[in-house]
């Protein structure tokens, strides 16, 4: 997709133009802001070394000299090279006005590599001691390297504390040592009472970075639960979730109806308190309550359905609270229907990963929002690194980063970021030909799934591609997803019926769609 290239100076307005025009039915300006959205690090410090991670067979992780790749490689864990570079990348394009500087930073967990029990290092008198320093040092560089990048960032615009399933002492390895529910109880004058800690991973973490929460109640609440909820600005609330415990491949099991470190209790007492007092809020966590994507695993559910049911209820519950679901962990970005919530309230937004160990390009986002009333997510960009090309020259002074289009909806022909959209878009993707009258092939298909989701070409045929779509409509549970890929008759009243917009409607939609596409590419057609 080419553009007309403009000079830097004028990106900022080309910027704004196309992000903040993205709905053609919104008639008031919004107060627009940005943040900042990085995940899945997955930091390798011994890159280049015998204990390097070998994701992928094959792959020079282990390489040394001139034969060990610079930005990191397909199958490797991220470099240092990589994250300096990501991390320089950031500061460039706000500089150079590319895009507004960010409100806030998200982080959604895995700063560590995978395999940490591999690493053989001398001096540790276990394999436990040895995984927490590796996850200790690679949590520290991510963290503290975002910190100092960004000085003049206050402590509660910088990421919370988000554990992924390699930040453990083993792969979603986490005992759970409590049930009750982690709350502050107000006790007058005398401050609150703050909730007791009970496992020793948790508190160890919460210890380590007792810098980067904001006051003594989110600390205590972390170390007891992993878990917080803190208060960005101007009614915007971000809780961080902490969704090992919630993961089908969570260890150590513990039965179904339990609620581990009493989180869905808190979470419902957390949305109360938000609305009571007129606040929006983010939920965010790394593992996302979705069925996989990748085809080797496509449908495989990523969470226990008992947890996914709670989770879901609240959301509906507290519809008009929850402006927003952000996750990560698989390594692809994607944009998922979110059930309970109205047409028009946002998808559900998965990023990816700044890894490259499953075979996909680096990636950092900017998000924009509405600072207003609702705010809602309302579009993004996504910058991403090339290996094959970066990876053959020298690195040199310049940002080897590349915007891979000027605005998310306005790539995938979408009038606005919302449920309802994306429905739409799954149709699309589920169609031969995307647009009335669109050549043979698959305009949005290729746009979303061989551009964005992994930002290299995958191989998916006519049935990979309605597995696809009705993922993104339908993938919350497997009895919704069965039902839309088989065209079976589910049951509407359990959420186990659900199928793809009929064409129909599809088509009178994108018409409209497509006029609001034209009018913003008309306004500025920037390739930065």
């Amino acid at each position: 997709m080419k553009f007309s290239r403009l000079p830097h100076s004028n990106l900022f307005l080309a910027f704004l133009c196309i992000m903040y025009t993205s709905s053609a039915t919104k008639t008031a300006a919004m107060d627009i802001g940005t943040f900042l959205w990085i995940s899945d690090v997955h930091l390798d410090d011994y890159y280049g070394t015998s204990n390097g991670e070998v994701h992928k067979h094959g792959a020079p992780c282990q390489n040394n000299g001139s034969d060990l790749p610079y930005y990191s490689a397909y199958g490797c864990g991220t470099s240092h090279g990589l994250l300096e570079s990501a991390i320089d990348s950031v500061s460039q394009v706000i500089e150079k006005g590319e895009v507004p500087k960010p409100d806030f930073i998200m982080f959604t967990g895995d700063s560590t590599r995978h395999d940490t029990q591999d690493v053989k290092l001398h001096g540790f008198n276990s394999s436990k001691a040895s995984i927490s320093y590796v996850v200790n040092e690679a949590m520290s560089t991510v963290y503290n390297g975002l910190e100092q990048r960004f000085p003049d960032v206050s402590i509660v615009a910088l990421p919370s504390l988000d554990l992924g399933n390699n930040d453990l002492l083993g792969d979603y390895l986490l005992n759970v040592t409590s049930d009750a529910p982690c709350l502050a109880i107000e006790n007058g004058s005398d401050g609150p009472i703050l909730p007791n800690a009970t496992n020793p991973w948790l508190i160890h973490v919460a210890d380590r970075f007792k810098h980067l929460f904001v006051d003594d109640e989110e600390y205590a609440v972390f170390a007891c639960g992993g878990y917080m909820n803190r208060r960005l600005h101007g009614g915007l609330r971000l809780i961080s979730l902490n969704t090992m415990v919630w993961s089908l491949r969570h260890e150590p099991i513990v039965p179904n109806g339990t609620d581990p470190f009493g989180e869905h209790s808190w979470l419902r007492v957390q949305l109360e308190a938000a609305k009571s007092q007129g606040d929006k809020v983010y939920l965010t966590g790394h593992v996302p309550p979705m069925l996989q994507s990748y085809q080797g695993t496509i449908g495989k559910p990523l969470w226990r359905n008992d947890h996914i049911a709670r989770f879901f209820d609240a959301v509906a519950a507290y519809s008009d609270t929850v402006a927003g679901l952000f996750f990560a962990h698989v390594h692809s970005n994607e944009l998922r229907a979110v059930p309970g919530l109205p047409e028009d309230s946002p998808p559900m937004l998965i990023t990816g990963s700044l890894s490259p160990c499953y075979t996909t390009t680096p990636f950092y986002s900017f998000v924009s929002y509405d600072r207003g009333e609702t705010k809602f997510p309302v579009d993004l960009v996504t910058y991403n690194l090339n290996l094959e090309v970066h990876n053959a020259s020298t690195p040199a002074d310049r940002n080897p980063w590349e915007r891979l289009f000027p605005s998310l909806t306005s790539f995938l022909g979408m009038s606005s970021l919302t449920n309802r959209e994306t429905k739409l878009l799954a149709a699309r993707l589920a169609a031969k030909a995307s647009r009335i009258g669109a050549p043979d092939g698959n305009d949005a298909f290729e746009k979303y799934f061989q551009t964005w989701y992994k930002g290299i070409p995958q191989t998916c045929d006519a049935l990979c591609r309605k597995q696809e779509a009705c993922l993104m409509n339908c993938g919350s549970t497997a009895s919704a997803w069965d039902s839309c890929v088989n065209g079976e008759n589910g049951n509407e009243d359990d959420g186990s019926s659900c199928s793809l917009l009929p064409i129909a409607t599809r088509d009178r939609r994108l018409s409209s769609a497509s006029s609001g596409t034209n009018l913003r590419n008309s306004m500025a057609m920037a390739e930065p």
